[in-house]
């Protein structure tokens, strides 16, 4: 009985999203028609309706996060992210813009591209840890993943860790399957 809620949910980094974005413009998967070869999606920067071969979105496609799951990409908070969007350090993501009626009060959601998630892993390397060392070198966070392994959680690759003859864990990259 106790057992039932020392369980917890297992959330996976990748998330099956019906946005995407091709040639850095953000759309959403209105309809995909796969006999006829065809996706239909909204394209939020143009505000029109878009159709494109379904090869063709499979090929040119990126996968883009929302900032909850490029944080856990990253292993860092939400707001450490927004943080570094606030002090201009990082450029900001593609906003999602809603339909229809737009206010200025309206929250846009923003998709984080590999190529941002990139960006902001290089900035939070630069970012010192803790109390200022005497010697002026900058500790980034341990926690921080290394860029192969940022690249390789955004494109659910595998990655193995062998047990080093150091006792330390070292990443194993399982080559793509085509």
């Amino acid at each position: 009985m106790a057992e039932r809620y020392l369980k917890r949910r297992n959330k996976s980094v990748a998330v099956k999203s019906k946005y995407f974005v091709i040639n850095k413009r953000l759309h959403r998967i209105l309809r995909i028609n796969r006999p006829a070869n065809l996706v239909e999606a909204w394209c939020f920067k143009d505000e029109q309706k878009v159709t494109m071969l379904y090869s063709e979105f499979r090929m040119k496609s990126e996968k883009c996060l929302k900032t909850q799951d490029a944080a856990r990409v990253l292993n860092v908070s939400r707001r450490t992210l927004v943080y570094a969007l606030e002090s201009g350090a990082i450029h900001e993501p593609e906003r999602m813009k809603p339909f229809g009626n737009m206010s200025e009060k309206t929250k846009h959601t923003m998709y984080w591209t590999l190529e941002n998630i990139l960006e902001a892993h290089e900035y939070m390397l630069t970012v010192h840890q803790g109390r200022p060392r005497k010697d002026g070198t900058v500790t980034p966070n341990q926690n921080l993943p290394t860029r192969a392994e940022v690249i390789a959680r955004m494109n659910n690759e595998v990655v193995l860790y062998t047990l080093g003859d150091d006792g330390i864990f070292d990443p194993v990259y399982e080559p793509p399957k085509f």
